[in-house]
């Protein structure tokens, strides 16, 4: 059943939206903001790869 309260998903890359979910989980719940920082740059991604890959906006605040 479709939960009309909720903004509809935006439709986008699966894997860097998984990738900006587990980095915000690390920033956020394990305290390693910079670690979450220095993985995302490894990848060669930034913030706005996430974000036009349609990464949760919550997740993105946890890694500026």
């Amino acid at each position: 059943m479709v939960d009309l309260t909720k903004p509809p998903r935006i439709q986008g890359d699966a894997r860097l939206q998984g990738i900006a979910c587990a980095l915000g989980e690390l920033a956020e719940t394990h305290k390693e903001p910079a670690l979450a920082k220095r993985v995302l740059a490894s990848l060669g991604l930034t913030i706005e790869d996430l974000r036009a890959a349609g990464a949760d906006p919550h997740d993105l605040t946890l890694l500026r």
